[in-house]
């Protein structure tokens, strides 16, 4: 009761779910290509509060209190430690503190502090390193959210075993003093990889960021093509395809092709058997000749989603055909 009335302020927040003699650390990094972002929430127990307070000696409990939260938020931002591309950073670049929380249901006095720093060089390796209250009995808790841009190779966060499954530290508590290590290892270079996230955030609108076991985990095409996610390379592909088809069709003909994929693009996404089950008789269709061109771009509208960009190259297909007509007759007059 008498801690009680040091605080006097109400939480929302929730305690892990260990006795009330470990210290709590929650960390959740969030990793961009030009800025890495922490955010810690530390649960210190209040019997901890209570020994530091006689160890301190001193006798004004509610002006000790208030000079040892301070102290708390500074250790958290000096040992929360980042090493990019296995360099030490000075410090991070924006610190924020929220007040100190009495957590009244779990006995937990709970720090929050939120660091940044901007990423000048490419991103190869990043390691962050829990020193906070060492010596202490801890649980830990590691959240891990990575930019679609950055492309992680490596990360101690997930351990792959011989028959090609793997575990997660991830989103869990542990109680393993390793947990005070975040390590990433990241390829700054690969221009695959920069087309997959442009094609996932700008073309199928998905959100800028992922999580890191997302990010890290063999990508099951087959799954997304079901929900509606087109692989970029091939949308390509069959962009190519259209563009040939674009420049050999009549105007009239492909009109009506541009027409069907803008109403495919407009409308949600077919379920997945019957966009197969078309695909199949459209397959069938090209057997006719005079319906072979045609029946071709459809299945690639059907094929891939949104459908817009079977458009755009259909269109560019006949338009380039239609320029190299109009260049020729213009020589053709020329000439006479």
């Amino acid at each position: 009761m008498l801690i009680l009335l040091w605080i006097c302020i109400e939480s929302i927040l929730w305690a892990h779910p260990f006795e009330s003699q470990f210290v709590g650390h929650k960390v959740h990094v969030v990793v961009n290509e030009h800025r890495l972002d922490a955010t810690i929430e530390l649960e210190v127990p209040l019997p901890l509060v209570e020994r530091a307070f006689k160890e301190s000696g001193q006798v004004k409990k509610a002006a000790w209190l208030s000079k040892w939260m301070l102290a708390q938020q500074v250790e958290m931002a000096n040992n929360l430690w980042l090493d990019i591309n296995e360099q030490r950073i000075p410090e991070w670049d924006v610190i924020e503190h929220s007040p100190p929380m009495w957590q009244e249901s779990s006995s937990f006095l709970v720090f929050e502090s939120r660091l940044s720093y901007a990423i000048l060089s490419p991103l190869r390796s990043v390691l962050l390193l829990d020193q906070i209250w060492l010596g202490e009995q801890s649980v830990f808790w590691t959240e891990v959210d990575i930019g679609r841009s950055v492309n992680v190779l490596a990360t101690d966060q997930i351990e792959w075993t011989s028959n090609n499954r793997y575990t997660t530290r991830l989103k869990r508590w542990s109680m393993e003093e390793r947990q005070r290590e975040i390590r990433l290892s990241l390829n700054p270079n690969e221009l695959t990889h920069k087309i997959d996230a442009w094609w996932s955030t700008t073309v199928l609108k998905k959100e800028s960021m992922q999580s890191l076991k997302s990010a890290i985990l063999p990508k099951d095409f087959w799954r997304e093509w079901k929900l509606g996610a087109t692989p970029w390379w091939l949308a390509i592909l069959s962009g190519v395809f259209a563009l040939l088809c674009g420049g050999q069709g009549s105007k009239r003909g492909m009109l009506l092709v541009i027409g069907f994929g803008l109403g495919l693009s407009v409308i949600p996404v077919l379920p997945w058997k019957l966009r197969v089950g078309t695909i199949i008789v459209l397959g069938c269709i090209t057997i006719v000749q005079r319906l072979r061109l045609y029946s071709t771009v459809l299945l690639l509208c059907i094929l891939c989603y949104p459908s817009w960009i079977i458009v755009v190259c259909c269109t560019l297909g006949s338009l380039s055909i239609s320029v190299k007509k109009w260049s020729i007759n213009k020589k053709i007059h020329l000439k006479t």
